[in-house]
């Protein structure tokens, strides 16, 4: 049997103002199991949802947790796909 530990991570600012730039989100829904997002560039970030405003607050939290990880561990932050217009 494995034991969960519950721990809370800070997020630093910088996470989050990361993860508010433009990337490539992919959102699909299932009127059966609600909203899936997943990020291009980051394919560890996968986020499931029964509501569309449940799914933005998570993924916004799911992507800043993957950057914070990320700062932390020395490796580069995925930068945004260029948009062409």
């Amino acid at each position: 049997m494995t034991q969960q530990t519950n721990r809370t991570v800070e997020i630093p600012a910088e996470a989050w103002a990361l993860a508010d730039r433009p990337y490539t989100v992919t959102v699909s829904h299932d009127p059966d199991n609600g909203y899936i997002a997943e990020v291009a560039e980051m394919p560890a970030v996968v986020v499931a949802e029964a509501t569309e405003d449940a799914l933005r607050d998570s993924l916004r939290t799911a992507m800043a947790l993957h950057i914070t990880t990320r700062l932390r561990r020395g490796l580069p932050v995925p930068e945004p796909r260029s948009v062409l217009v």
